[in-house]
């Protein structure tokens, strides 16, 4: 069983990777340097990615990369790394029969192994609440975005609902989806309130 190296020493290779890409000694690497570096450490990115990935870091906008700056994105990139495997072995948990996506019973059984007895009511709305393709089952993507608190994009804007409020006489907004005792404005009404 091989061990994770220390804190020292990935710093340790962190620094040579940075020696072996600084061409020119100057201190700093440049996108296209970037790029030979991650793709030896089995990173792939295309060259808008590397310029991005430079911009985002280069606390001192000189479009390059010094050491500190690239000690900072290989740890983010490890780091990245390290979630998506967790949440891989955390989703095979779920996924009992490993076919990709968590169905009803699945999910069932693995809460009921956690001490968690739920209703299928309960299931359902749990499924629902993640299921972005309507399938009836959790994938691995949404499975993630539901771990990670990723919110998908809501199939359609929620917009605030403009209706005369029968006590006040005024138009209130509703959010939508919120309950609330109103009537839509109507044209039959005699003068629009004054806002």
């Amino acid at each position: 069983m091989t061990s994770k190296p220390t804190h020292d020493e990935k710093m340790a290779e962190y620094k040579e990777a940075f020696a072996l890409f600084d061409k020119d000694g100057d201190g700093s690497i440049t996108s296209v340097e970037l790029g030979a570096v991650l793709k030896a450490s089995g990173h792939v990115a295309s060259e808008t990615e590397l310029k991005d990935m430079v911009n985002e870091i280069d606390a001192d906008g000189d479009g390059k990369i010094d050491l500190k700056e690239f000690i900072a994105l290989m740890e983010r990139h490890s780091s990245e790394g390290s979630e998506q495997a967790e949440l891989k072995e955390a989703f095979k948990v779920f996924d009992k029969d490993g076919n990709g996506s968590i169905t009803k019973s699945e999910l069932r059984q693995a809460m009921k192994d956690l001490g968690e007895k739920l209703t299928d009511k309960e299931i359902d709305a749990m499924i629902q609440e993640v299921d972005e393709d309507a399938n009836g089952e959790i994938n691995f993507e949404e499975f993630s975005k539901m771990m990670t608190g990723e919110k998908s994009a809501p199939p359609a804007p929620a917009q605030p609902v403009v209706a005369q409020s029968t006590v006040v006489s005024k138009p209130v907004a509703v959010e939508e989806g919120v309950a609330a005792d109103v009537v839509p404005a109507s044209s039959n009404n005699h003068a629009a309130p004054a806002a």
